[in-house]
């Protein structure tokens, strides 16, 4: 089975409401949806994402990476292509995004080709439902008490809450104070700092914090500052995870090596791709490390791609950060995935097992296109 042509377009979705984390605020996700043809008309489908607040690229840097690495997959078996993506550097802006996208199209190929899903080319005898975290971005105490009492109702078992953006501690602990009590002592919440504070502050915010009873706080140091996260996490007693600083094998390792956190994030579209954060959540579970996978608040198909990632790598009692698709206006698929009190199912069929809804393709289009040959 040979790739026969290769083609992309670009879209942009709002969020229903403005998300805020402590690199700003957000108001829309930006993609690319890849559409792979095999000569046994096949078509794998794979999504890129724009992560301009986290250096990530824009689309037209996504667009201007994938243009130029797409033509040498051109004719090539896919099971071949796929060993070749491995070697393509992800050091040029956008291209981890791209190389995710394009690997989840082969994956999607290859395993609508034999009959199985992803999550079961990725690994024997996955899980077939994931437990999920609700995700809060509201900057207000108002709104994120409304948003933690929605997801309470709603059934979910482990709230993600944006902090890093109030201008003192005392602002910190009366936000996260209010979304503790609007949820109530049995279910988890979790906090993400995105990198906002450095070592002082991070000690003696988390431990101002820790009163109300975290389950773990991610990315409380800047990204590249590894030995920061060790300082912090030997100071405090809340579990640490490392997010934006998970970039790779490389980055997951040095974490690992320096026992820097207890906990590591896995974003595909970060690291470049399902296998390589398959890999390191192998290398993760080695040392005693658990891993969290987690959307890049992408759309439908990125957001299965995670999904099946999740049940091959089985977390170990800790939700994935995969109900992102409701922050968005539309996931861009026929049959949205769905969210049960908590739990996604694994969608059935083979490989992704979603479709694209071409019309809202087009609605939510931004004129980026590709097509090779």
């Amino acid at each position: 089975m040979r790739i026969a042509k290769l083609r992309w377009s670009s879209f942009s979705v709002p969020f229903r409401s403005s998300f805020a984390t402590s690199k700003g605020v957000i108001y829309h996700t930006d993609g690319l949806i890849i559409r792979l043809e095999t000569d046994t008309r096949i078509a794998g489908f794979g999504e890129a994402t724009s992560l301009p607040e986290f250096e990530g690229g824009t689309v037209r840097d996504l667009a201007a990476a994938l243009q130029e690495i797409v033509s040498q997959f051109i004719g090539r078996d896919v099971l071949e292509a796929l060993t070749d993506l491995d070697d393509v550097a992800s050091e040029q802006r956008g291209l981890a995004a791209v190389k995710c996208g394009l690997e989840t199209a082969l994956l999607d190929a290859i395993a609508k080709e034999k009959g199985i899903s992803i999550a079961r080319f990725l690994a024997d005898a996955p899980e077939t439902e994931i437990t999920v975290n609700a995700t809060i971005g509201a900057a207000s105490i108002e709104e994120a008490t409304k948003a933690s009492t929605l997801a309470r109702n709603a059934g979910f078992q482990t709230v993600k809450l944006k902090v890093g953006m109030a201008p003192d501690v005392e602002g910190e602990v009366g936000r996260v104070g209010a979304v503790r009590e609007a949820l109530g002592p049995d279910i988890a919440l979790r906090l993400d700092a995105n990198g906002a504070w450095n070592a002082n502050q991070a000690i003696a915010t988390i431990g101002s914090l820790e009163q109300f009873d975290l389950e773990l706080i991610e990315q409380p140091t800047p990204s590249h500052e590894f030995s920061t996260l060790l300082d912090v996490r030997i100071a405090v007693s809340t579990p640490i995870a490392a997010d934006e600083s998970v970039t790779g094998i490389e980055a997951a390792e040095r974490l690992l090596g320096i026992g820097a956190v207890q906990v590591l994030v896995l974003k595909p579209m970060v690291v470049g791709g399902l296998r390589t954060a398959y890999r390191i959540a192998q290398t993760a579970a080695a040392s005693g490390v658990r891993c969290i996978v987690t959307t890049t608040i992408d759309a439908g198909v990125a957001t299965a791609a995670a999904l099946h990632l999740a049940a091959a790598v089985k977390p170990q009692g800790l939700a994935c950060g995969l109900a992102t698709g409701e922050l968005l206006a539309t996931d861009l698929l026929v049959r949205p995935l769905e969210i049960s009190s908590g739990r996604m199912k694994v969608p059935l069929g083979s490989g992704l097992g979603v479709q694209v809804d071409e019309n809202l393709l087009t609605s939510f289009a931004t004129g980026i296109v590709g097509e090779v040959p």
